[in-house]
């Protein structure tokens, strides 16, 4: 029985924690998707507002390098809920 609570809560808390990745990541690819969406700014103007926003993420990140990760060519691309 207690297995059951514990493991309830467990699933609770990594459920709340992959909606607030997945919300998160929501918004920084609004963004990019409404940067590239307009049709009034020039590919370099877009370009540099997307390097904006790739600044702005760092730094409320406090981040100076974002790791690139390979990716298998034809690799399943899983939610993060997934993920978890």
């Amino acid at each position: 029985m207690e297995m059951d609570a514990e493991q309830t809560f467990i699933n609770a808390v990594a459920g709340e924690m992959a909606a607030a990745v997945c919300e998160a990541v929501g918004y920084w690819m609004a963004e990019v998707d409404a940067t590239l969406a307009n049709e009034n700014t020039s590919a370099r103007d877009k370009v540099k507002q997307i390097r904006d926003i790739v600044s702005a993420y760092k730094a409320l990140s406090e981040k100076r390098e974002l790791t690139q990760r390979r990716v298998p060519r034809l690799a399943h691309r899983a939610s993060v809920s997934h993920a978890i």
